[in-house]
This record gives C-alpha cells, sequence and structure tokens, in this order.
C-alpha cells in the first residue's frame, strides 16, 4: 500500500542482467523490508533507480530495468527522488495543513 524503507539494506547481484529485465537475482534479502501486496521499494545499481514490487530470498521482482548491470554490482536502498515524491504523494497530513514539498 506504500513505499518502504530499510536502513543499511544492501545485497548484490548474483549475475548479469541485461536491460528490460523485471527480475533481479540477489545474494539475500534478509536487509530488505517485507512487502505485501501494493508495497514498493526502491533500490539502486550503479545509477539506476529501479521500483521492486516483490522478494523472495534470493530475487527481487521489480519494472522493467532500463540498463544492463553486472554480477556482484550493489543493489541498495538509498534515498532517491522517486522515493521521495512518492511520500509526498502518498502522506495523509492528520491535521489538513497545506504542505508544499519540492525534489
Amino acid at each position: 500500500m506504500a513505499v518502504k524503507f530499510s536502513n543499511s539494506c544492501a545485497t548484490t547481484l548474483t549475475a548479469n542482467i541485461a536491460a528490460g529485465v523485471t527480475a533481479l537475482p540477489i545474494a539475500s534479502n534478509s536487509l530488505f523490508p517485507t512487502l505485501t501486496s501494493d508495497d514498493w521499494v526502491y533500490v539502486t545499481i550503479n545509477s539506476e533507480v529501479i521500483k521492486v514490487t516483490s522478494s523472495a530470498s534470493t530475487s527481487l521482482t521489480c519494472e522493467e530495468t532500463s540498463d544492463a548491470h553486472s554480477s556482484g554490482d550493489a543493489v541498495e536502498i538509498r534515498v532517491s527522488s522517486e522515493m521521495l515524491t512518492d511520500i509526498a504523494e502518498n502522506t495523509v497530513i492528520a491535521n489538513n495543513a497545506a504542505v508544499a514539498m519540492s525534489i
């Protein structure tokens, strides 16, 4: 239902991937947040930010990648403009105050 986060979350790719894949083979998802239906997390591989929608012990299901990446590349949760935009768009302001946010 919302973007998820985790501190110090990192793993590595266990195989080369081509541009356009929707599954990331990873060493472990033990540091990743639990994703239920309608949850997602953003990971960064090199400079590409990728939306991940599902997680298994050694695989992440994601939106189509733009770039190819190599086995051993770091897969990390980092602060990104995509993540911050999702927070801003999905935040309910309890006191109905107007909030302007620029990313």
